[in-house]
């Protein structure tokens, strides 16, 4: 797994990357709306967190995480189940993620999560939605329906 160096965090922010994968844009293709919740595994340098604090406003929140390489493997191992866990009824979770292949911008190509080991890692899961964002970046949408509480 590929761990990012902090000393590259300015290429997170770069003009190019916002052409390539504008952070509100690309949310709000995803679905996410005013008043909803939103979690930013590995939020980095916050880039899309600002732009969720502002589709979500006043009446939504936002939770950013950092996450170490540990935590990544660790995540890996054990599918999504704790971002299921916290995920309300009917919720959804969106991954973005590097294309498997070799190109100069994000890390190594054999360090990238290919979408469909993503979709092996995800199998319990119903994906709601897949696709390619550009010509770096996939995403895939997965439902999280919790068991009824009721009798």
């Amino acid at each position: 797994m590929h761990k990012f160096s902090p000393e590259h965090s300015h290429t997170l922010e770069s003009g190019e990357r916002c052409e390539l994968l504008p952070p509100e844009e690309t949310l709000r293709k995803a679905g996410l709306r005013e008043g909803m919740t939103f979690v930013d595994l590995g939020a980095g340098t916050g880039y899309f967190t600002r732009a969720a604090a502002e589709i979500v406003g006043g009446t939504g929140r936002v939770f950013a995480v950092e996450t170490s390489h540990t935590m990544i493997g660790i995540l890996k191992q054990r599918g999504v189940g704790e971002a299921a866990r916290v995920t309300k009824n009917e919720g959804r979770i969106l991954f973005l993620e590097w294309k498997k292949q070799a190109e100069e911008q994000g890390p190594p190509m054999e360090e990238r999560l290919g979408q469909a080991e993503l979709k092996g890692i995800l199998r319990d899961y119903a994906i709601l939605e897949e696709g390619s964002l550009n010509e770096s970046h996939y995403y895939v949408v997965i439902g999280v329906r919790k068991p009824s509480t009721k009798p």
